[in-house]
């Protein structure tokens, strides 16, 4: 255990995406400590697969629901399923994102808008309907959006996907600005290559590739799921009481490493 068992109990933790890879990583450490989780995601049979799993390893009772979170009227159904169900929110993490590498010239517009509508519609969509629940709570609410390292320096061959991440800075220093108000706290995790499933999947990464992100990472190693799980943990717990509209970056120290020419697996 990295947190106390206990750290969020009496929390409410909605984690969109949360059926598969970071998004279930993150929802089981935080069953792990105490919370009461929700995962919601458009594939109903990786929620309930999902669900089952935590439950047998952490013994909480894990609640699902299918939302597509680019559709506004999805969206409010799963708000308003949670308020009748829980009575309130305390944690929203925006997991939900997609990708798929094309050369930027030959993108069409149906792909663009899938990427977009995904990253930076469903976050403002599911941000949106949070802060109706959260302004509620006498001690407000957190917001963590996932971005990715692609935000910051690009990411060729995947520009929808980049682009929105980017969008996610802004949206999440934004909504910061407006929200400390209500005692909601919005931050970002911006992680690097993380392995998962998905990640092979969607950029079938080779190992080539992979072996030259380690020798460029001061830490020689890629990211797990947990250590973006254990951030987000952290970003969402008192000890961050007071971090409101940052960026924090999970790479190992690839980011601003790569441009050193070292081999840092030597």
């Amino acid at each position: 255990m990295v947190f106390k068992e206990d750290i969020f109990s009496g929390k409410v933790a909605l984690i969109t995406g949360g059926g598969t890879g970071i998004g279930k990583a993150i929802a089981t450490e935080f069953a792990k400590c105490g919370a009461d989780v929700i995962i919601a995601s458009r594939k109903l049979e990786n929620l309930q697969k999902a669900a089952d799993e935590i439950e047998k390893l952490t013994g909480k009772k894990i609640t699902y629901y299918q939302v597509n979170v680019r559709q506004e009227d999805s969206v409010r159904e799963l708000f308003d399923n949670i308020k009748k169900d829980k009575g309130r929110l305390d944690i929203l993490v925006n997991n939900s994102g997609a990708n798929f590498l094309s050369l930027s010239e030959e993108l069409s517009l149906r792909g663009w808008n899938a990427i977009v509508e995904t990253i930076l519609t469903g976050s403002f969509l599911c941000s949106k309907y949070a802060c109706h629940i959260m302004k509620d709570n006498p001690d407000g609410g957190v917001i963590i959006n996932i971005g990715a390292t692609t935000g910051i320096f690009g990411s060729p061959f995947a520009l929808p996907s980049a682009t929105s991440k980017a969008g996610l800075e802004a949206f999440t220093k934004t909504l910061a600005a407006e929200w400390g108000r209500y005692k909601i706290r919005v931050n970002l995790v911006a992680p690097g290559v993380v392995w998962t499933e998905g990640f092979v999947k969607n950029v079938g990464v080779s190992e080539d590739l992979l072996e030259k992100i380690k020798r460029d990472t001061p830490q020689g190693r890629v990211a797990e799921p947990e250590d973006i799980a254990w951030a987000v943990l952290f970003l969402a717990s008192p000890a961050a009481r007071c971090i409101n509209g940052v960026t924090l970056i999970v790479d190992g120290g690839h980011y601003f490493a790569k441009g050193f020419g070292i081999n840092f697996s030597q």
